[in-house]
């Protein structure tokens, strides 16, 4: 089965796509911009499209119809919004059995900042901050191995809202 995954956020196409590969998919495309899926899907037929609602330019839903018009044997199933938030710390993974919203308020007092939907990330725990392509912002922190690319329009918002005097480099 060939598989297309479209969501404007990396961390949840990394997410989708590692779930799939848990299930033994292996034939997985990601895509994330409108204008990457369709010309994927120029080149490529599909049997399952996962399209996230909340795109920037055009909405997952007329994404949807746009691919239902061209191939109308390909599958589509639209990403949801979830009440459990998954937590990432240095100690692991843990869960918290509310929605990303409510998490926010609680924490915010805390420096806790939202990025993307459904990603917020501990200010005090960032140790650097770089500019990648398309002036996207890339956050790593101290103690996780990880880090997290923040889109070009994302990028310019944390920008304008917080000082960047946290080791930006370019």
């Amino acid at each position: 089965m060939k598989i297309l995954i479209v969501d404007n956020e990396i961390l949840a196409l990394d997410r989708l796509e590692r779930m799939l590969l848990s299930l033994g998919y292996t034939k997985i495309t990601r895509a994330n911009t409108i204008e990457e899926a369709l010309d994927l899907a120029q080149k490529k037929v599909f049997d399952l499209v996962f399209l996230d609602i909340n795109m920037p330019q055009i909405n997952g839903i007329e994404l949807g119809y746009e691919f239902r018009y061209r191939y109308k044997e390909c599958a589509i199933i639209y990403q949801a919004d979830l009440s459990e938030v998954v937590l990432r710390s240095d100690k692991g993974f843990s869960y918290y059995a509310q929605k990303i919203s409510d998490l926010e308020t609680l924490l915010t007092p805390y420096q806790l900042a939202r990025i993307y939907r459904s990603y917020l990330i501990n200010l005090n725990k960032i140790k650097e901050i770089q500019t990648i392509e398309q002036s996207k912002l890339r956050f790593y922190f101290h103690s996780i191995g990880e880090f997290v690319d923040y889109s070009k329009d994302g990028a310019k918002f944390f920008r304008q809202r917080f000082s960047l005097g946290l080791g930006e480099k370019k």
